[in-house]
């Protein structure tokens, strides 16, 4: 996904080599991992939905689903009050 200059924001984030002892070392892929991550807890703290957050890490939505359930994330945008009061009516 080719994002203009003016759309984006650079982080940079220092990590020890330690890390990356039993780990190849690929800058990208790091990169591209942390983007995600980042994205989950987004979705997690209910500021992006996930599709947004898919659309934004450059991955199908399902696969974005999938990594959303391996951090026991729910996709779905009820907290326990609202879910109870859809599913009454």
């Amino acid at each position: 996904m080719a994002i203009p200059p003016d759309q984006r924001r650079r982080v940079t984030v220092d990590l020890l080599a330690e890390a990356f002892e039993h780990h190849r070392w690929d800058p990208g892929q790091v990169a591209a991992e942390m983007r995600v991550l980042w994205l989950i807890e987004q979705v997690r703290e209910r500021r992006l939905s996930h599709e947004k957050a898919a659309e934004l890490a450059g991955v199908p939505v399902a696969e974005f689903l999938r990594r959303l359930g391996e951090h026991d994330v729910s996709p779905f945008d009820y907290d326990a009050e609202e879910l109870e009061c859809e599913l009454e009516t």
